[in-house]
């Protein structure tokens, strides 16, 4: 009778050694997909940031531009609003996506999404660098205007308003 005491008790605790075990490696995988959510919302509020600074950027040039007069606005620049906006709501369909599937989302797919945020994140940056660019040559085109206007050098606003009815 005491075997089987003996016998008894080690499978208890062979099963509540498996029970720990397997207690411990759903419990790892929950953190891990708890970190990829919580990189995924990063990734998303920081491409978010990114597009409404570009979208204050593009209005900035924007004018800029009209009020130099010297160029027509770049293609897709006619409503950077609506093209950031477009862009924002893209952002918010993904954040849907994450609501409606984290329970059955996989962390590779919540992580491949992640993936895709960082990808448009860097082409961001990328587009950001060439706005900065643009503003800061913007700038010495508007001061090199105005200088040629203040010196009565060259009468530059009615040229400009010449060469555009000629186009």
């Amino acid at each position: 009778m005491s075997t089987y005491l003996i016998y008894g008790g080690l499978a208890a605790l062979l099963i509540a050694t498996a029970t720990i075990f397997w207690l411990l490696w759903k419990m790892a995988l929950l953190r891990r997909k708890d970190a990829a959510i919580r990189r995924f919302l990063d990734a998303a509020d920081g491409l978010e940031n990114d597009l409404r600074d570009c979208k204050a950027r593009m209005v900035e040039l924007q004018a800029s531009i009209r009020r130099l007069a010297l160029l027509d606005l770049p293609k897709g620049w006619e409503d950077p609003v609506g093209t950031v906006q477009t862009a924002l709501v893209q952002v918010l369909n993904q954040r849907r996506w994450l609501q409606e599937a984290v329970a059955t989302a996989s962390t590779a797919e919540i992580l491949a999404r992640c993936e895709g945020f960082d990808r448009s994140r860097s082409k961001l940056g990328e587009q950001l660098a060439q706005l900065e660019q643009m503003r800061l040559d913007l700038e010495r085109a508007d001061a090199t205007v105005s200088g040629l206007e203040r010196d009565g050098a060259l009468p530059v606003r009615e040229l400009m308003d010449h060469v555009r009815r000629q186009h």
